[in-house]
């Protein structure tokens, strides 16, 4: 009965010895976990905030885009304007290279009538 007593409190011992380096690795692994869990949180909130900040790009980004479409647009009004003028402009010179050209004729028409009646106005002077 001793001996048995001896073994049982021997491998009890054993048992709690054994208990003892168990919990002593799970200790050191809740610690090595607990690390773990704090380095991933620190990561996810690096993440987070990295995250943050390419919102905050994309939106003022967007934001330029939405300006310079705009800017696009009404560039392209203001161009469509100025070339209805050009085209004003363009058509007004060309009737006015008419007006000049058919003024010019008319005053060589009223050069060369001049002159003839001159002519004529001279032979009815030496005639009388």
């Amino acid at each position: 009965m001793e001996t048995a007593n001896k073994q049982l409190t021997a491998k009890e011992c054993d048992c709690s010895e054994d208990n003892r380096k168990t919990i002593s690795q799970l200790v050191v692994q809740n610690k090595e976990t607990i690390r773990e869990r704090e380095k991933l949180e620190m990561e996810l909130n690096a993440l987070r905030s990295t995250t943050e900040d390419q919102r905050r790009h994309i939106e003022i980004r967007d934001q330029a885009l939405n300006n310079a479409q705009a800017k696009v647009v009404k560039l392209e009004e203001e161009l469509k304007k100025k070339q209805v003028y050009v085209e004003k402009v363009e058509r007004m010179q060309q009737a006015l290279a008419q007006l000049q050209a058919a003024c010019q004729k008319r005053e060589q028409l009223e050069h060369r009538l001049r002159i003839r009646l001159e002519r004529e106005l001279e032979s009815l002077r030496i005639q009388q």
